[in-house]
């Protein structure tokens, strides 16, 4: 009699666990197509690395489906000499050892370097700066204050606070958009820019980072 009462108590729990993985599942997760979720900075002689991670759906397109997307570090660097030097930055990541020189970005007027690497969860790393005869060693950290919420919060929160908006996006049962989250930290304070975006459509949202609250939006068609 004990093994049957401890057998159903094991498929209860089981139910319940189930129950709650699915309760906490958020719903617009899945329409998500490009993520920051973290920025890392370091600074030596001048020369400063920025450092952002996330994913982009690849190729972009904005037509309501989240299909393929890939995981990138992207290297930025400011207070170098573009003409003539070539800079590289390297690290070592789960035993692996990445490498790359950092290439001039017309578009944003940068010099970046890109990595794609999936899970990448650290809060601090090292880097090594190579340029000319040099090499620097350099530690990035994470700039997100203590006790900001993560992309999932933001987007429950922005759910909650726009459920009109959100359900007229819904088409026979279907998400009709594509969501852009983005972590920004200004003056030591996180804020999180969601953008809701259609083929010639964007609704834009900008949100605390720690209380969640929606400070503005701006709609462009």
């Amino acid at each position: 009699m004990k093994k049957v009462i401890v057998f159903f108590a094991l498929i209860l729990f089981g139910v319940a666990v189930l129950f709650y993985g699915c309760k906490k599942e958020e719903p617009l997760l899945p329409y998500l197509s490009e993520l920051r979720e973290n920025i890392f900075e370091g600074e030596d002689g001048g020369l400063k690395i920025k450092a952002a991670y996330g994913f982009n759906e690849y190729p972009k397109n904005f037509d309501g489906k989240t299909e393929k997307k890939r995981y990138v570090l992207s290297f930025t660097l400011f207070g170098a000499e573009t003409s003539a030097v070539e800079y590289s930055v390297g690290f070592n990541y789960g035993g692996t050892e990445y490498k790359s020189a950092f290439k001039y970005d017309p578009a944003e007027e940068r010099l970046a370097a890109d990595f794609f690497l999936d899970g990448f969860s650290a809060k601090s790393f090292p880097v090594t700066l190579s340029f000319a005869s040099e090499r620097r060693e350099i530690t990035l950290n994470s700039i997100i204050p203590e006790g900001t919420a993560n992309y999932v919060e933001i987007l429950t929160a922005l759910r909650e606070n726009q459920t009109a908006f959100i359900e007229n996006l819904y088409v026979d049962g279907n998400f009709s958009a594509e969501i852009i989250l983005r972590v920004i930290v200004k003056n030591g304070k996180a804020y999180y820019y969601v953008g809701i975006a259609r083929e010639n459509y964007l609704k834009a949202f900008l949100m605390d980072g720690k209380t969640k609250e929606v400070l503005a939006i701006r709609e462009i068609n």
